[in-house]
């Protein structure tokens, strides 16, 4: 009888973890809207204090490195684009050194109507001193929801140096 239970136990255990190993088929998957490099920041570029870093990177490609005594908004892309029914995440790599206040991303997008909407990682900031660490916000679309354009921007409130790479926009489906 022992013998029994402990083979049928066995044989559940089993089961059980071979259904969880198993993939989930309406396991929600992120689809890159855009991956943005080095070469799409030339407008970035032209404003004061910020410049390009070849020798500074996340992925050793470069990075955009800005460095302000004052509050300032840096907008680094804008994107067309049509999405609906999604979450949107905005995510990039960032590091900061004597950063005095802090430093964030910011989502802006906008819909058929030209109503805008935000998001801003206030809670995923980053300040003081850090090395190279990923940052990322979602915007949340319901069922129905649509937009046609997504800007992108870095917040800096404060004084300091923040470097920025890797920047990417996915969609997950809902």
């Amino acid at each position: 009888m022992l013998r029994n239970q402990i083979l049928f136990f066995s044989l559940i255990s089993f089961l059980f973890s071979a259904c969880s190993c198993s993939k989930n088929p309406k396991q929600k998957s992120a689809v890159t809207i855009k991956q943005f490099a080095l070469d799409d920041l030339s407008e970035v570029i032209t404003k004061d204090n910020v410049e390009i870093d070849k020798n500074d990177s996340f992925d050793k490609k470069g990075s955009l490195k800005i460095s302000t005594d004052k509050d300032i908004v840096i907008k680094l892309f804008d994107i067309d684009e049509n999405v609906e029914d999604a979450k949107i995440v905005f995510s990039a790599k960032m590091k900061s050194k004597d950063l005095e206040g802090n430093s964030y991303l910011e989502m802006w997008v906008m819909t058929p109507d030209k109503k805008e909407f935000f998001s801003r990682g206030l809670d995923n900031a980053i300040k003081g001193n850090n090395n190279w660490g990923e940052y990322a916000i979602p915007f949340f679309l319901k069922k129905g929801e649509k937009i046609t354009h997504i800007r992108l921007n870095l917040v800096i409130k404060g004084k300091g140096t923040v470097w920025i790479d890797d920047v990417k926009v996915e969609k997950v489906r809902n």
